[in-house]
């Protein structure tokens, strides 16, 4: 029998020594054979690291953390204090610069969302026949919102919504620049929404853009997926083991847009966002950090693992595609 605890991190909580104790104390009196913790660092303090590291080492039984971003020379320290480290994607693995003999891939796990569109849009007060374009997430800098404006202003006969809205500061110049254009264009701005109105949103969009400046993995990305979703995103590394179509400049992200009208384009790559949420499903996922478990018990060899691991990340492969530059009246297609 597996007993699973949940000890939630307090997101805005000052991340002083003494409540590392606290958390640590909590955690250490269920006596867990597994330790897993879902870090980022957006909920501790980036520019000081020990206070993290004084939890780790505080923390008994083997210990896990998944990163949600790697690449910062702390991943050193982070891996020489746990037993196993998750990623999501071959980026984050290259990038990391701990122990990479305790790294695994295991991807991010997409949640099969099925509200029909029509159903969605009824809901919002959005007209049937709309084109629309949704960007979702909190507004950063990092997200490329203003991507999304620049290339909207160049479309017709379509709308657009960001679905979000910001961390904990909505006063920073790039927020309200952002939302100033956008109310000048004609884009809806929906600020936080619940996960009910989110999943809604989702339902109800045609193409979901990820105009990323930054990243290591996207939840919003794996949502879509999950989806079904025509999905187009900026050509970052993070995201080249997807089945979506990346940008590299306005102009393409506008042409994409255009061609995606087409619902038998649309369509051939929602068929393949759906083949992808069904081999990424979080029951699946699940099971590869079931697996892990195993390893860090004594249960399942090393090598075993690794196979297994292989080749759920081979699936991911068979799903890339790769936009080529566009050249003046070529057809967007597979690269």
């Amino acid at each position: 029998m597996v007993e699973l605890w949940v000890v939630p991190h307090y997101r805005y909580a000052l991340p002083d020594r003494r409540y590392a104790m606290w958390l640590a104390d909590r955690v250490n009196k269920l006596n867990p054979d597994i330790v897993h913790i879902q870090f980022d660092w957006g909920f501790w303090n980036p520019y000081d690291p020990s206070v993290f590291l004084d939890f780790l080492r505080l923390l008994k039984g083997r210990k896990v953390i998944t990163l949600h971003a790697t690449g910062f020379p702390v991943d050193k320290a982070v891996s020489d204090l746990v037993d196993a480290v998750i990623v999501h994607n071959r980026y984050m693995f290259n990038v990391f610069q701990g122990n990479k003999d305790k790294c695994f891939i295991i991807p991010h796990g997409c949640k099969a969302i099925d509200i029909p569109k029509d159903k969605a849009r009824r809901r919002l007060g959005v007209l049937p026949n709309t084109y629309l374009i949704g960007v979702f997430g909190f507004i950063d800098w990092r997200k490329g919102h203003d991507i999304a404006l620049e290339a909207y202003s160049r479309l017709k006969d379509v709308e657009m919504v960001f679905v979000g809205g910001w961390h904990s500061d909505s006063g920073n110049p790039y927020m309200s620049d952002i939302i100033a254009k956008a109310r000048r264009l004609g884009v809806r701005v929906t600020g936080y929404v619940s996960d009910k109105e989110f999943e809604l949103w989702l339902s109800a969009v045609d193409v979901v853009l990820q105009p990323s400046r930054a990243a290591s993995e996207s939840g919003v990305i794996s949502y879509a997926l999950g989806s079904g979703k025509a999905i187009v995103a900026s050509d970052h590394p993070a995201f080249t083991d997807k089945p979506i179509i990346r940008f590299r400049s306005v102009d393409e992200l506008v042409g994409i847009i255009e061609w995606l009208r087409d619902h038998k384009a649309r369509g051939e790559l929602e068929a393949k966002a759906k083949e992808y949420g069904k081999a990424f499903s979080w029951e699946k996922v699940a099971q590869l950090h079931h697996h892990l478990y195993r390893y860090l018990t004594g249960d399942m060899t090393r090598e075993a693992l690794i196979q297994l691991i292989e080749e759920s990340n081979h699936a991911r492969h068979r799903a890339h595609i790769l936009l080529k530059p566009l050249t003046s009246g070529e057809q967007i297609g597979e690269g």
